[in-house]
């Protein structure tokens, strides 16, 4: 399992854009209330997180909660793929 102890989410900031390299976004929904955020010169900073998997031909992370257990799992599956991808990416 995960530990996620001493993590809390936070909505995405104007700052986030200047401090953060990347701004990895969950679905397209997501991308557009970013993109409608972020300055224009800064768009460039937002990706769907999935743009990182290997494995897999999705492209957003889907609601895992309509998918039972079955569907828990898949998302994880494309969370540790797409998290992997991203290392490779940055290493």
């Amino acid at each position: 399992g995960y530990s996620f102890e001493g993590l809390t989410a936070r909505k995405v900031k104007i700052d986030d854009f200047d401090d953060f390299d990347l701004i990895l976004a969950m679905d397209n929904d997501n991308i557009e209330n970013l993109k409608k955020l972020a300055p224009a010169h800064l768009q460039h900073k937002i990706s769907l997180f999935l743009e990182f998997a290997k494995n897999y031909e999705e492209t957003e992370v889907p609601d895992p909660y309509y998918g039972g257990v079955n569907g828990f799992r898949f998302v994880l599956d494309l969370v540790e793929d797409a998290s992997d991808g991203l290392l490779q990416k940055m290493s």
